[in-house]
């Protein structure tokens, strides 16, 4: 049974269509790769996943027992959404703001249960924060953030997580750390994922399935030997790459094509410098 069903959905901004007649489906154990050019969509199905934009047609369905959860207590339990984006104007501490997201697990008045600090300590653990737990959100570095709302997800446990690029901002450390995380978890919890991230070669290490948006819809779908291909690349990115296999997880590893050598001159593209080297189309 999946944990989410996403059925011939249709998102708009006013009269701006985004996405049309978009549909998958994600199945617990799996970690899914949203990809895509920017200003492909992609931030705005994840919204529209975790009911923070409303469709223009189409339907998001989950599990009939979720069907049943009443509360937003109860929807928090089951899905934990990070957005691009967060401010923190609060100077709340790293602790104090994962502690945040053990509400709808134990009440709003209720004391933290051992349940509750065991959570948090976990998250705070696989996002290398337990030394900064006690500094002011707002005394940390933009990486040191993307991290602190990353184990507030975490610490959330959740069924799914929608996440909307996790990775960016971090060395490469963090990232390759988060990404074995989100993989155990879905493995080993039948947990689900779908993130938003731009790195093709470490989508393609950690990701099950792979959605690529372009040209207004879902183009692709598959696993990563199905999406990752030139002409879909070409497609929903416009540049040439290459492919290479990676010798230890048989995964196809994207090569871009350089536009110009290193010899080039930048006057050589166009009389007025290198804009046209930003070219659409």
């Amino acid at each position: 049974m999946s944990l989410l069903k996403v059925d011939g959905l249709t998102l708009s901004y006013g009269e701006h269509t985004v996405l049309r007649e978009v549909s998958f489906e994600l199945e617990p154990g799996t970690v899914c790769m949203l990809l895509g050019a920017n200003g492909s969509g992609k931030s705005t199905l994840l919204r529209t996943l975790a009911k923070q934009h409303p469709p223009t047609s189409g339907a998001v369905t989950f599990p009939e027992e979720l069907g049943k959860m009443s509360t937003g207590r109860d929807w928090a339990r089951f899905v934990s959404y990070l957005p691009q984006f967060e401010q923190r104007s609060w100077p709340l501490t790293v602790a104090e703001c994962v502690r945040l997201v053990r509400i709808p697990h134990r009440g709003e008045w209720m004391p933290f249960t051992q349940e509750d600090r065991a959570a948090i300590e976990s998250a705070l653990a696989a996002t290398g924060l337990l030394d900064l737990r006690d500094r002011p959100i707002t005394k940390l570095s933009g990486g040191e953030w993307k991290r602190t709302i990353l184990a507030r997800s975490l610490a959330q446990e959740a069924r799914i997580f929608i996440l909307d690029e996790p990775t960016a901002g971090l060395d490469l450390r963090f990232q390759l750390d988060i990404l074995e995380l989100l993989a155990q978890l879905a493995k080993q919890q039948e947990k689900a994922a779908i993130l938003a991230i731009h790195d093709l070669n470490l989508a393609s290490l950690y990701g099950d399935q792979f959605l690529l948006l372009a040209n207004k819809g879902l183009i692709a779908n598959g696993t990563s030997e199905d999406v990752l291909k030139p002409d879909l690349i070409q497609e929903a990115f416009r540049v040439d790459v290459e492919f290479v296999t990676h010798s230890g997880s048989k995964r196809p590893m994207v090569l871009p094509t350089r536009k110009s050598g290193p010899e080039t001159n930048l006057a050589d593209h166009t009389s007025s410098g290198p804009q046209k080297l930003f070219k659409n189309g």
